[in-house]
C-alpha cells in the first residue's frame, strides 16, 4: 500500500493541479425563504450557479473524474495512511475553533462519541459532520467543511463513525444501519449541550450512506428537524462491492484503477490487524468474516448483510429534507450507483437529487468550491423552517 501510495502522491500534484483541497470561500447569497413550500426550498437551491457560485467566483475549467477525486486525496495521504491502523487513527491535532468531545452514548449499545464541536450561534443549527470509509474526523474534506459551517456561525459535531479512528477498534461497521442508530444518539446529546438548536447531517460517502439511514431511523422527526446532505452516496451496493474488488486494469480504467486500488490496500491493511490472511478480493473476504461476528444476527449472510445497508428503499422513510449530491462521472461508485438514486428519489417530495458533471467521488467541495459552501449554508439555514413537506 505505501508504494502506491507514493505513486499517487507524485501524480495528483500534476493531475489534480493544485495542492489539496482548499479552504471554501465564505457563504454570501441570501439565505433561501423559510416560509415557502418544500418544493419552492429545492427551486432555491437549485437557482445556486454550479460553475461560479451565483457571481463569486469565474468559471473553472473542466477536469477528470480522477483529478476531482484525487484533490480531495492530495496533501492528506500521510493522514490517510495513520487512519488504517488503530495505534495512529484516534490522534491528531484538533481544528482551531474546536474542542474535542469524548462522551459515552445515553442509549444502550450505541458507540461512544469521540468528535471534535464547534458551538452554533443563536438559531443557527448544528451539523454533523460524517466522514467515508478509510477516513476519520482529521480528514482534510472533514476539517474543511466543519471550518465553513463554523465560520457561518453554524454549531459542527465531527465525529469517529464505527470502523473508524478512534472507533477503529472494538465496533465493527454495518452500512449504515447501526451507524446511523448511532448518529441519532448522537443528536440527543447535541440538544442537551446546546438547547434549542437544530441538529442537521452532512455525510460523505459512506458518511453520506450513514446520513440516510439516521434520517430513516429519526421516526418522529424530531432527532434531525434540520435535515441533511449526502455527498457521493453510495447505491446499489452488491454493484458497487463487486466493482472495488474487481482487479482494476489501466486499459479499462485508466488512472482511475489507483483509486480501486487504495480502497483495496486500506481494507487489506485493516484485515491483516484483524487477523485474516491476504485474499484477492478483500471486500469479498470482509462481508464473509464480519456476518459470523457475534454483533450481528444470528444467520446472517453477505446478502442479508448488503442488503440491509441499500439506501434507495429508506429514502421513503426520510421525513426531514434531505438533498442528494452525486456526480455522473463518480469513478468509485460508478454511473450505476446514481442510476438507482434517481429512482429512488424521483416520486418523494422531501429528497432532492442534484447531479453534477464534475466533482469525481466527493470531488465538488474542491471541484465546485463556490457553489458547495453556497448549498450547504443556505440548506442548514432554511430546511429547519421550512413547513411544507409537499408539494
Amino acid at each position: 500500500m505505501r508504494r502506491r501510495l507514493a505513486v499517487l502522491v507524485l501524480l495528483t500534484p500534476v493531475l489534480a493541479g493544485c495542492a489539496g483541497l482548499r479552504p471554501l470561500p465564505v457563504p454570501r447569497l441570501p439565505a433561501c425563504p423559510a416560509s415557502g413550500s418544500l418544493a419552492d426550498f429545492w427551486r432555491c437551491l437549485d437557482g445556486t450557479d454550479r460553475e461560479t457560485g451565483a457571481g463569486l467566483a469565474g468559471p473553472q475549467p473542466r477536469e477528470s473524474a480522477f483529478q476531482s477525486t484525487a484533490r480531495v486525496a492530495n496533501g492528506d495521504l500521510r493522514r490517510k495512511r495513520r487512519d488504517q491502523r488503530a495505534a495512529s487513527a484516534c490522534g491528531g491535532p484538533v481544528p482551531a475553533g474546536f474542542t474535542l468531545w469524548d462522551a459515552d452514548s445515553p442509549a444502550p449499545g450505541r458507540a461512544p462519541l469521540r468528535a471534535y464541536v464547534h458551538p452554533p450561534q443563536p438559531g443557527k443549527a448544528t451539523v454533523i459532520v460524517v466522514h467515508g470509509l478509510y477516513d476519520s474526523k482529521h480528514s482534510r474534506y472533514v476539517r474543511v467543511t466543519a471550518d465553513l459551517l463554523a465560520r457561518a456561525g453554524y454549531g459542527v459535531l465531527a465525529p469517529d463513525m464505527r470502523f473508524h479512528g478512534c472507533l477503529l477498534k472494538g465496533w465493527l461497521p454495518t452500512l449504515g444501519v447501526e451507524e446511523g442508530e448511532d448518529l441519532v444518539a448522537w443528536a440527543g446529546l447535541v440538544r442537551q449541550r446546546f438547547p434549542g438548536t437544530p441538529v442537521g447531517l452532512l455525510g460523505f460517502s459512506l458518511g453520506a450512506l450513514d446520513v440516510v439511514h439516521a434520517l430513516a431511523a429519526d421516526r418522529d422527526g424530531r432527532a434531525f428537524p434540520a435535515g441533511g446532505i449526502a455527498v457521493s452516496p453510495p447505491a446499489s451496493l452488491p454493484l458497487a462491492l463487486a466493482r472495488l474488488d474487481d482487479p482494476p486494469t489501466f486499459a479499462d480504467r485508466g488512472l482511475q484503477r489507483f483509486i480501486g486500488k487504495i480502497f483495496q490496500d486500506s481494507l487489506r491493511t485493516r484485515i491483516r490487524e484483524l487477523g485474516l490472511p491476504r485474499a484477492a478480493r478483500p471486500f469479498d473476504q470482509f462481508l464473509r468474516w464480519i456476518v459470523l461476528q457475534p454483533q450481528l444476527p444470528p444467520g446472517s449472510t453477505p446478502e442479508s448483510f448488503v442488503a440491509a445497508g441499500d439506501p434507495v428503499p429508506l429514502l421513503g422513510r426520510v421525513k426531514a429534507p434531505l438533498l442528494l449530491i452525486a456526480s455522473r462521472r463518480d469513478p468509485v461508485f460508478f454511473e450505476g450507483a446514481l442510476l438507482e438514486l434517481r429512482r429512488g428519489a424521483v416520486r418523494l417530495p422531501q429528497v432532492h437529487l442534484v447531479e453534477t458533471t464534475d466533482g469525481g467521488h466527493i470531488g465538488q467541495v474542491g471541484r465546485y468550491p463556490a457553489w458547495s459552501a453556497e448549498v450547504f449554508a443556505r440548506f442548514f439555514a432554511s430546511s429547519p423552517s421550512v413547513r411544507d413537506r409537499a408539494p
